[in-house]
């Protein structure tokens, strides 16, 4: 009568635990129809990692030397990338803004956001203790 309490028990905990949301940022494997979503999107990606956050899950990866991370829903609808690039990838636009207005910043990283429907820039720029974000339009043309 004990061994089948303690079993009853185990099983109770067990369940309970499997029915527990997934702690935010946790590691973890989607389900096939994400990761066939995501293969689809970036059939040269390479590295990986997946995370679950809420409703969304998200994957670093690189492609072509650049690290990426998308959003997806947990069906495998893709919702937005970000991209981080180097500065020589910046349109020529953007750049000038820069050699114009921040000469005397230096760039701390740049990012580009590609989402349904809205696609731009930000860049972390900094001198000294200031630090500034910048938005720039797909463009290239300072948004914010």
């Amino acid at each position: 009568m004990k061994h089948q309490l303690a079993l009853i028990l185990l099983l109770i905990a067990v369940i309970y635990a499997m029915g527990q949301p997934q702690a935010r940022g946790q590691s973890t494997v989607p389900i096939y129809d994400v990761q066939e979503s995501f293969f689809s999107d970036f059939p040269n990606a390479e590295k990986p990692s997946w995370t679950k956050e809420g409703a969304y899950y998200y994957v670093s990866f690189v492609q072509k030397t650049l690290n990426m991370r998308a959003k997806y829903t947990l069906t495998g609808t893709w919702l937005s990338t970000v991209i981080s690039i180097k500065e020589a990838q910046l349109p020529q636009i953007t750049r000038q803004y820069l050699t114009d207005k921040y000469a005397d910043y230096s760039i701390v990283s740049i990012r580009f956001h590609d989402a349904v429907g809205n696609a731009y820039y930000q860049l972390a720029i900094q001198k000294g203790s200031v630090k500034k974000t910048l938005h720039f339009h797909e463009n290239g043309n300072f948004w914010k």
